[in-house]
């Protein structure tokens, strides 16, 4: 009868072990249908304690890395209304409500994709436990994404700042083209190119005409894409192209160039490439800002174009 006992004893063991097993696997499915952020295009699995899956008013479904870069999805996407927001709980990686979570913002703990740290606990005492350890203070969700928006600032502010103490100061090629007029517009997306002038990309042809774009990406879909966007020039009409240096914000040659892709930075149209003037600037530019390769001028094709918008 002892050993009877310890038989179903041992047996519940193991079903409890398997069962905890597969709840895991289940709580990690999205990973599989969903395994890169679309905007920093980070590994989700590997960010599970963190990651974001938000389902839309139109059924679709996109999986982030962080708050971080689901409030900006969610800032970009305004044509659809997130219905339901889950949360991968910081100890257990299992998909939890994000609404009802419990928060802990800030601490010792670096965030992903921002400095100052956002995470989510089912239950209380484990954010607390969590608080006790590494600092920070417990918020409810509407606070959590409040805090995300205002760390983007935040963020963006401090790289700027960077900027003017890191900078190698590059003298611009003598043939650099001239700011654009306030009516200027990028003719691939129809912005106004002189309210972005960190960003400006221009293409310069024989004929003395130009064109100017809100960043680099926007000046590749031009060139990759010329005759829809300008049936009377051709790609062997251009004489020159320039974009601008992240650091010392002047126009560069884009031939030239160094671009970092994949970067927590983003331009007026979101995921960009970030245009350096040289590879130890490129290289920098990559471990500050979580860059995944740098491409140079010839590197780039349509497909990459393509991607930094998914």
């Amino acid at each position: 009868m002892k050993y009877r006992s310890l038989s179903i004893f041992a047996a519940l063991l193991l079903i409890a072990h398997v069962t905890a097993f597969a709840s895991v696997v289940t709580d990690l499915a999205d990973t599989e249908k969903y395994p890169r952020c679309p905007l920093c295009d980070m590994d989700r699995k590997q960010f599970a304690f963190a990651r974001i899956l938000v389902t839309y008013d139109d059924a679709s479904e996109s999986g982030y890395c962080s708050l971080h870069c689901a409030a900006i999805a969610m800032a970009i996407h305004l044509d659809k209304a997130p219905i339901r927001i889950q949360v991968g709980d910081y100890d257990t990686r299992e998909l939890i409500d994000a609404e009802a979570a419990v928060w802990v913002i800030g601490g010792a703990r670096i965030g992903v994709m921002t400095h100052r740290g956002k995470w989510a606990f089912k239950d209380r005492s484990r954010a607390e436990a969590f608080i006790g350890t590494h600092g920070g203070t417990t918020a409810d969700f509407e606070t959590a994404v409040k805090t995300a928006y205002e760390d983007m600032y935040a963020d963006s502010r401090a790289a700027r700042e960077k900027r003017k103490k890191t900078a190698v100061m590059h003298e611009a090629p003598a043939a650099a083209p001239p700011k654009p007029s306030p009516e200027e517009k990028c003719p691939v997306c129809g912005m106004f190119v002189g309210k972005y002038p960190d960003w400006i990309g221009v293409i310069t042809f024989k004929d003395g005409r130009r064109h100017y774009f809100d960043g680099a990406k926007d000046l590749f879909k031009y060139l990759f894409d010329i005759e829809t966007y300008n049936s009377r020039q051709k790609v062997a009409d251009i004489r020159d192209i320039h974009v601008t240096d992240y650091y010392d914000m002047k126009f560069i040659d884009a031939r030239a160039a160094f671009y970092v892709m994949g970067s927590d930075v983003y331009g007026p149209m979101g995921r960009e490439l970030i245009p350096l003037s040289n590879r130890p600037d490129a290289e920098t530019f990559m471990k500050d800002h979580k860059g995944i390769r740098i491409l140079q001028f010839n590197e780039i094709t349509p497909e990459i174009i393509r991607r930094l918008d998914e």
